[in-house]
């Protein structure tokens, strides 16, 4: 959604919506809640405020052979271009041509001092992976660039195999087995006493970190939120921070639903996973991508 090019007249009619619409019902359990209350937001803002067009992004063509001479020669071909255009003078149409005969000249002697460099660094070293990505570029395609793992000697470079692979690796990590040892006794033996002192207590709920969460603790965890990538509901902070203040009432009495029954949606437990290479690390081995997680909002 366009959240930041809607109108004020669109935020309007989405909060007049919303107020109408958005309800919260204590009778139905947390992951119905929050299936009504999103399903219900997506209507809304479908009706409200406009959506981007999917756009297929053409990237200009990376040439090995490009230069500053070849930038030059093409910035002053389109300056005496515009040049003749105004007053098309046969002065002016004359230049005008020679620049472009010009362009071309550079052009191709730029390929043929790529291809001389590229030829005279050809050794016995030269994959023919190499070569051939230098050809790709030539012809100004981006030559592919798909990680292919290797696990167990076998290089592995089937989608879904590779991905099982990094959830193998992040699975490992985020486990007891990722903790040192000493660390590991110490946490069990932390979390045993603590388990024990809350049995103890007969009633903990008048507890400060216990109570329901107020308006004021929303408001504010709301304006510490950047509005960055959303997770799989697709929603941005821009859109929660601009409800109406009776909607987000709605929405406040759905996480003390979650927190005081002590369970969340289902679909919070999911996330869109984006693995990133690591800095120096080689390409073939799972462990070397950092997972960054993009969860619900």
């Amino acid at each position: 959604w366009k959240t930041k090019t809607a109108t004020t007249e669109q935020w309007n009619k989405f909060k007049h919506m919303c107020s109408n619409q958005l309800n919260f019902d204590p009778e139905l359990d947390i992951n119905k809640n929050f299936k009504n209350i999103t399903s219900t937001l997506y209507k809304i803002l479908d009706e409200a405020i406009p959506k981007t067009k999917n756009k297929t992004v053409k990237r200009k063509p990376i040439h090995p052979w490009w230069n500053d001479a070849c930038a030059n020669a093409i910035k002053s071909r389109e300056t005496l271009r515009k040049r003749y255009l105004a007053n098309k003078s046969p002065e002016s149409e004359s230049l005008w041509k020679k620049a472009r005969s010009n362009v071309s000249t550079v052009i191709k002697q730029a390929r043929a001092d790529s291809w001389e460099k590229f030829c005279s660094n050809i050794t016995q070293g030269t994959t023919s992976k190499d070569l051939w990505n230098f050809f790709s570029k030539i012809k100004g395609r981006e030559p592919v660039k798909t990680p292919v793992f290797k696990s167990n000697d076998k290089h592995v470079s089937d989608t879904k195999q590779k991905a099982d692979l990094l959830v193998k690796h992040y699975q490992k990590v985020s486990s007891n087995e990722g903790y040192d040892p000493d660390f590991l006794v110490n946490k069990i033996q932390s979390d045993t006493v603590t388990e024990l002192q809350l049995n103890e207590m007969e009633d903990y709920s008048d507890l400060n970190f216990n109570k329901e969460f107020s308006m004021y603790e929303l408001e504010l965890a709301l304006n510490k939120c950047k509005n960055g990538a959303p997770g799989p509901d697709n929603i941005h902070y821009d859109i929660i921070k601009a409800l109406p203040q009776e909607s987000k009432f709605e929405l406040l009495k759905l996480f003390n639903q979650s927190w005081k029954n002590g369970k969340t949606p289902d679909s919070w437990s999911e996330a869109i996973i984006i693995s990133i290479l690591k800095p120096n690390k080689s390409s073939e081995d799972p462990a070397s991508y950092r997972p960054i997680s993009l969860t619900s909002t």
